[in-house]
């Protein structure tokens, strides 16, 4: 095949004739090695494109924990704590969001209820730079989150959010995941 800007010459075409053509790329479509080659990358886009697209739904942290895929999100009332990852906010964990909710994960694949650790008692954060720490488990995994309150209109009226800066720890019997930060709310 010769090339001279212009026209594209196929010396190799099936009629054993030249063919030519002022579109190169028609002539490298029509030999089949190339066109193998260019719908093989086609495929491989895709794929590509299809998996970029799953990987925010499916962000593993760590023991089994993800963040919740976007469906499984509950609005309303409550408390959450969330992962920012490439500018947005996923949601890792929810409670409390209908009084027959329990507090809830995305833990190997599944969404499910974690069961609260003994406390001391409620938890006192209406100001901001209260300290208080939370803490679940589910199975062998132990899942604690400690919170400094980062903003609160408690004592205000209409006050209705409390936002945190939060840490989360977890330990399980084959894993461990390192002090991650993430952001936590409670409200309306």
């Amino acid at each position: 095949m010769q090339k001279d800007g212009r026209f594209a010459v196929d010396a190799s075409s099936e009629s054993g004739l030249c063919s030519i053509s002022s579109k190169p790329e028609q002539v490298l479509l029509k030999s089949g090695y190339f066109r193998k080659q260019f719908h093989m990358l086609r495929l491989v886009g895709f794929i590509v494109a299809l998996m970029v697209s799953f990987a925010s739904y499916s962000a593993e942290i760590g023991c089994g924990i993800s963040v919740f895929p976007e469906a499984q999100v509950k609005r309303g009332c409550g408390c959450g704590y969330y992962l920012r990852t490439d500018g947005k906010l996923q949601t890792v964990f929810q409670a409390g969001l209908d009084s027959s909710d329990n507090p809830r994960m995305f833990i190997d694949g599944e969404l499910v209820q974690l069961v609260p650790a003994p406390s001391n008692g409620e938890p006192a954060y209406s100001k901001v730079g209260d300290a208080f720490s939370e803490a679940y488990r589910y199975d062998q995994l132990k899942i604690r989150f400690n919170n400094v309150v980062s903003s609160s209109c408690a004592g205000s009226e209409g006050c209705e959010v409390i936002s945190f800066e939060t840490t989360m720890e977890a330990n399980g019997s084959s894993c461990s995941i390192e002090p991650l930060k993430l952001r936590g709310d409670c409200g309306c």
